[in-house]
């Protein structure tokens, strides 16, 4: 919904509001694949050069790689990671960054330490398992049709898609994109007895998440105790009193 909100209020200062009004939800849709986009330029011809003048490739779903197992287009993590530091961005740049060093070291810390209660490798995360529920719900609406070597056509609607648990894909490439199996292929798994969980991509399993929190920062000792580099030391630059308001970083 704020991906939506920042592109409407982005194509609000290129072409009519009235226009962008009525079809600011197709508007997403169709930045979503390129096939798409030949249904923009029927009504907003501004806002489909304004789109491929910004690189779709850089931002648009549809260019992203399936090696990363992620789908999120916005910025939030870098947002949450910059308002955590808030504080630490105040001081000056060498006890910055050491704030930051102790802030991730004890991160790893509580992260591998609440993995390590966990006698049980292989099952899913606890947000992993809510969004796998969600599709399930999802799938309900899907009716797929078998085919030999685990290929499934799946209908919804008017729409088709084709399966494959084999190869794990699915046309909408929603499940190569994320790893996790797409309301198409979950009726197909359904259709089969199958548990959901086993098809999804071990990037989500508690063992791989144990991987990436088994090596942490090493502690540090404090300023007094660093080694001395030779030459003259650097001092800071002149303070100067700027006028206005003083800026919070």
């Amino acid at each position: 919904m704020r991906i939506r909100l920042h592109i409407y209020h982005h194509l609000k200062k290129v072409v009519n509001v009235m226009t962008i009004g009525t079809e600011k939800g197709n508007t997403i849709k169709v930045i979503t694949t390129p096939q798409r986009m030949n249904k923009i330029v029927q009504f907003l011809v501004a806002a489909y050069e304004d789109f491929n003048s910004k690189g779709p490739t850089k931002f648009c779903k549809t260019f992203f790689r399936y090696t990363v197992r992620c789908d999120a287009s916005e910025n939030n993590m870098c947002e949450a990671f910059n308002g955590t530091i808030c504080r630490a961005r105040t001081k000056p740049l060498i006890h910055m960054l050491e704030d930051i060093r102790n802030y991730v070291m004890e991160r790893i810390y509580s992260k591998q330490n609440l993995m390590s209660h966990d006698l049980v490798d292989d099952t899913l995360c606890s947000r992993i398992k809510k969004k796998l529920e969600k599709l399930v719900g999802f799938s309900a609406r899907s009716v797929a049709r078998p085919s030999v070597g685990g290929l499934f056509q799946v209908h919804e609607g008017v729409d088709a898609y084709s399966v494959c648990l084999n190869e794990r894909t699915c046309t909408c490439k929603a499940w190569q994109l994320t790893g996790l199996p797409c309301r198409h292929a979950i009726a197909s798994i359904s259709f089969m007895r199958v548990d959901p969980c086993t098809y999804v991509d071990d990037v989500y399993r508690k063992f791989t998440h144990k991987k990436y929190y088994r090596l942490g920062l090493p502690p540090m000792n404090g300023e007094r105790m660093w080694p001395k580099v030779p030459g003259e030391p650097i001092k800071p630059p002149p303070y100067r009193v700027m006028p206005g308001r003083p800026k919070k970083n």
